[in-house]
């Protein structure tokens, strides 16, 4: 076993205690009562009702009713800043809609807000042929490249996997992902031009 090698990168650590807290929430089928830093940095207290457990290529998320917003929310674990069980429920009061799970492109799950529809070429053709992108993509293969179209609730990670294919990936649909995209290689070519 020593032969074989498996690596993760850009894992998130928890704190041991607010992940056992979950858990237990998750299991016993207990309100949970956290304080959530968002990605801008703003801290709010929630009370949810915990509903799974998901590990996202090496980052843990918890699908929840959020009772403040009064709507399913995946929270990002890593960000909870403290997490205490609260009293048990009797049966789950606002189960996740399955769309919720499994509709949409990723971990920006939820509801299909549009297609994508993206060009690949030369390299990237070939790599992304082989990956899983989605349980209902469709691959149209061209002459010299492929178009995969997927179904997306949020630009968010879109964005980032076709920057990751960088001159290889071209945004055909919609075109508000392609100006977002566009937006941001433009922002990104100026930090380049500073001195």
């Amino acid at each position: 076993m020593e032969n074989v090698l498996c690596q993760w990168i850009e894992v998130e650590t928890l704190t041991p205690s607010i992940f056992e807290t979950i858990i237990d929430a998750v299991l016993r089928d207990r309100l949970l009562e956290i304080e959530y830093r968002s990605a801008q940095g703003k801290s709010s207290s929630r009370t949810l009702e915990p509903q799974r457990l998901i590990n996202y290529q090496g980052r843990w998320y918890l699908l929840a009713y959020c009772l403040l917003r009064k709507d399913h929310r995946l929270f990002h674990m890593a960000r909870m800043e403290r997490a205490e069980s609260g009293k048990k429920r009797s049966s789950p009061t606002h189960p996740a809609p399955e769309y919720f799970i499994n509709d949409a492109f990723e971990i920006f799950t939820g509801k299909i807000t549009y297609h994508a529809r993206i060009a690949f070429t030369g390299t990237a053709t070939e790599l992304v042929k082989r990956q899983f992108w989605h349980e209902k993509p469709t691959i149209e293969k061209q002459k010299d490249s492929i178009i995969l179209s997927l179904p997306v609730n949020d630009d968010r990670e879109i964005s980032m996997k076709i920057l990751q294919y960088g001159s290889e990936a071209t945004v055909i649909a919609p075109e508000t992902l392609r100006m977002h995209v566009t937006e941001e290689i433009r922002k990104m070519t100026l930090c380049y031009q500073k001195p």
